[in-house]
């Protein structure tokens, strides 16, 4: 009878625990407007390619990518376009023509679209079902407090990346995402600490970032006192804009 006591305690304080960071979610989300990109698509340009997010195509989330490449053998430029379909079902098509692709590059290019689809609507896709949601103690970064979210994926719904694990840190007073560290298994590992760098469109606020990593293998959590310390390099800066 105990034994039964303890698990449904266990259980009750595990659904509050998540309900909790459900709810931070919800607050940054709102404060972003992304409640919007629900029902409507967005277009963005990112490294000479524009995306599309669409997260209301036929029920499902469509991503879309489109840019131009030099062919040495045509000596001229050709049109490719790439979509990706609910994280699972990626087609290319060069010119209008479908593309046979090896499994290599079809997951490749995949790959790409969905974290650059994946990046670019954050916070809102914290509420998707494979993401599996836990609140950590709060951390203060330059003297400010943040709100600190552990997240990782279900296997069977978070996509070919599902074994990547983030820590997302929320402003406690405007719930804005301020800071996420990540640690991903693909391309051979590592971590990265990103510093988010907003910018207003349309109602919308977006996050541009600032991209570092350390110069050896650490804890995903001692990130940001790295960052405070100035112990990580910075590697690159991500660079959306919406005309």
């Amino acid at each position: 009878m105990k034994k039964l006591l303890f698990i449904l305690i266990g259980i009750s304080l595990a659904s509050c625990t998540q309900d909790r960071a459900k709810a931070l979610v919800l607050k940054s989300v709102a404060y972003h407007g992304f409640d919007r990109l629900n029902t409507e698509a967005i277009t963005f340009t990112f490294r000479d390619a524009t995306y599309t997010v669409d997260r209301n195509f036929k029920g499902e989330i469509l991503y879309t990518k489109s840019f131009k490449q030099f062919d040495t053998i045509r000596q001229d430029n050709i049109q490719l376009n790439d979509s990706l379909f609910n994280s699972s079902a990626f087609k290319r098509y060069a010119s209008g023509q479908l593309m046979d692709l090896s499994d290599k590059d079809n997951d490749r290019f995949s790959q790409s679209l969905n974290s650059v689809g994946y990046f670019f609507q954050l916070p809102l896709p914290l509420l998707d079902e494979a993401a599996q949601l836990t609140l950590l103690e709060n951390i203060i970064i330059k003297g400010k407090a943040f709100n600190t979210l552990a997240v990782s994926f279900t296997p069977n719904q978070g996509g070919q990346d599902h074994q990547d694990t983030f820590r997302y840190y929320f402003d406690t007073e405007t719930h804005a995402l301020s800071y996420l560290s990540y640690a991903y298994e693909t391309n051979g590992g590592g971590i990265r600490f990103r510093v988010a760098t907003p910018f207003a469109h349309d109602g919308f606020i977006f996050l541009n970032y600032l991209n570092y990593k350390p110069a050896e293998e650490v804890s995903l959590d001692s990130l940001p006192a790295l960052y405070e310390a100035g112990a990580l390099e910075l590697v690159s800066e991500i660079s959306n804009s919406i005309e």
